[in-house]
């Protein structure tokens, strides 16, 4: 069970920087913004968690670190379109241009992937022990509402 939080929780922290998190069923909360977007999940989080002003700036820091590989993650999925449009188009699929397309996704994604632990494991440190239990409720309670919205 805690390792399933632990998981929940990372990528609770990076769908709120990357996509619209646990926050997605609430319409017109989607920002393409993305420094409005941190800022209105960090306000609705230190809202929810009763953060401290340290712990928001802390949090909004996590995440602002976060969110400068957004960029990169959506230019690296905008070629891949760009890329399965094109070979669409052609006689044969080339299959080398496409798991070549795919390794470096799949390299991106995996040094990605150490910096969304790594900001949890901040984002936690941060955290009482009494805002980490409000948080896992409400990831339970909410948790399958990721990915609802705006992509």
């Amino acid at each position: 069970m805690k390792i399933i939080l632990i998981v929940l929780a990372g990528l609770f922290i990076l769908m709120a920087v990357t996509g619209c998190g646990h926050l997605r069923h609430k319409k017109g909360h989607c920002s393409k913004d993305p420094e409005k977007h941190i800022s209105k999940i960090v306000k609705i989080m230190g809202k929810k968690l009763d953060l401290t002003d340290t712990q928001k700036t802390q949090v909004k820091s996590i995440l602002d670190d976060l969110a400068s590989n957004h960029g990169d993650m959506k230019t690296m999925k905008d070629e891949m379109h760009k890329e399965i449009i094109m070979q669409l188009g052609k006689e044969n699929v080339d299959v080398n241009a496409l798991n070549s397309q795919m390794d470096e996704k799949a390299a991106t994604m995996n040094s990605m992937r150490y910096k969304v632990v790594d900001a949890f494991a901040e984002f936690h440190r941060i955290l009482t022990p009494e805002q980490r239990k409000k948080l896992a409720v409400h990831i339970e309670k909410y948790g399958s509402r990721h990915g609802k919205c705006c992509g």
